[in-house]
Formats: C-alpha cells, structure tokens, sequence
C-alpha cells in the first residue's frame, strides 16, 4: 500500500475516533447539564417557598442585624447573670467602675465566702475604705445600676470626724451570682450615667449651729452691710469697707440671695440660710435688719 494512502487512512480514523470522542462527551455534558438545571429549578422552587412562607428570609441581612442590636440592648438594660467570677475578674470589674465614674474612690478588697445556691454559684466579697460621701454615693449607684448581677448584702458606714463631715468609713458586702448560661462579663459594656449628687449629708443635721464656710464669706454679707438707696429694681448696699454694692433680686449674697423688693415698705428681702433652713431677712432703707 502506497504510504500516502496509508497516512491517509490513519487520519481518517484518527478523525472519527476524535468526533465519536467528542459527541460522547457532549452527550454526557448535557446530561449533566440537564441534570444540574433541573436541580436548580428545584432548589428555586424550594426558595420561592421558603420565601413565601418566611417573608423576612429577603432581608436576612437585616434581620441579623436587628438580632445583633436587640442582643446589645438586652445587654445595656437588663441585669445579667455572669458566666463565671473569680476575685480577679470582680476586683477589676470594679475598679474599671471607680476609674470611670469615681477615681477618688480607693478601697480594700477581700474574699468572704464561696459557695452555691440551688442553680447558681456565688463568691461573697469584702469592701472597705474611706472616703467622700458623694462619691461612695455613685459608687454604690454604679454596683446598682450596671448590667451584671452583683448584690448589695450589706452596707456599714461610719462618719470619719467632725472635722471631715463629708468623710465616711465603709464596709460593703457585695456578692457575685453566676452559672454556666450567664454571659463573660468582658462582653458586658460599662453604661454611662450621669452623676447625681446626694441631696445633703445623712451624717450633717439638717438643722445646726451657724458655721463659716469659705465659699460663703466671699460674697457680700447683709448683716455687715448698710442699704444707701433703693429703686424698684435694684438696691445699694454699703458694706463694712465702704464699697457700693449694686444688687438685683435673684443676686448672690452670703448665705442666701436678695428674694425681692417691696418699693412700698421700701425695704429689701433676702433668703438666708445659715441653720441648715432658709430665713426671711428684711433691710429698711433707715439700715435696720429685721
């Protein structure tokens, strides 16, 4: 057989071995292309449904994001069972408390008991120290009012001296309650109060003796002072270096403020208080003090 027929009857089967080749791949192709669209219409079908039923699946972003935030707030409204307490982890809680809302704060802290309490574990810790009332005040607000679970037991408080009135001496008890479906308290933020100061001292009478205070004797003083002239609207006070003082009502003066001004009586009214309640005081343009 001459050699170009023979090459050519080679290529020719080549050729056809190729193109069967070819069409049993494409066949199979096609079957799995068949196979996989009708996979997709089914899982289509299958969404459609799911989301026929569960309208929210459109916007799951969403919805996980609103999951996300209603976690958040429970964590900043609500008390919260701790997962776990140890000293460690309490004796920081709470001096991350004193640095962020009472830095004056300085306390001993001591480990009481331990022990269980039907599904719960607690420690029992010890706090004492000694310092300004106010601030003892937000600290005990700030145990209070944050997320995790710490319970006062008791609070023994003691006044300093009576030259510190506004010093006290403080034992607090507190415990700590957890188990295993409670949250890290790592994971629990610090909520930001504002502060609010205690109304007056429990440890001062409320009514006392007349005492100087600083703060009081840098203003003008009525029982030291003349009144030289009055008007409907202001009043002139000379006080015990000569100085004129002009003062409308409402003004600051020691102990109290100028109320107001009766032109009748001509005469000035101030509210004073040095006992610990306020006073009418009354000025005559004559310089009496009644």
């Amino acid at each position: 057989m001459p050699y170009t027929i023979r090459n050519t009857i080679i290529l020719f089967g080549l050729l056809i071995i190729v193109i069967l080749g070819t069409i049993l791949v494409n066949a199979k192709s096609v079957k799995r292309f068949e196979e996989l669209e009708k996979s997709n219409k089914e899982y289509s079908e299958t969404i459609k449904r799911l989301k026929s039923t569960y309208p929210d699946l459109e916007n799951e972003e969403k919805v996980i994001e609103s999951l996300e935030n209603m976690k958040k707030k429970v964590l900043e409204s609500s008390k919260i069972i701790l997962k776990e307490d140890n000293p460690t982890l309490t004796y920081q809680y709470l001096i991350d408390i004193c640095d962020n809302f009472c830095p004056d704060v300085i306390f001993d802290f001591n480990v009481s008991r331990s022990g269980e309490d039907i599904d719960f574990s607690f420690n029992t810790y010890s706090i004492s120290g000694k310092v300004n009332i106010e601030s003892l005040h937000f600290f005990i607000f700030q145990i209070e009012y944050q997320a995790p679970l710490y319970i006062i037991e008791s609070i023994t408080l003691a006044e300093e001296s009576v030259a510190k009135a506004d010093t006290v001496n403080f034992t607090i008890t507190l415990s700590a309650y957890y188990n295993k479906s409670g949250n890290y308290i790592k994971d629990i933020p610090l909520k930001s109060f504002k502060f609010t100061n205690l109304r007056y001292n429990p440890f001062y009478s409320r009514i006392h003796d007349p005492i100087l205070d600083s703060y009081e004797l840098q203003f003008l003083s009525i029982h030291t002072s003349t009144m030289i002239g009055l008007t409907p609207y202001k009043v002139f006070l000379r006080d015990e270096d000569g100085k004129i003082n002009t003062l409308t009502p409402g003004d600051k003066v020691a102990y109290g403020y100028l109320d107001h001004i009766n032109w009748y009586k001509q005469a000035a009214v101030f509210k004073i208080n040095r006992i610990g309640i306020s006073e009418e005081e009354i000025i005559y343009i004559e310089g009496e003090t009644q």
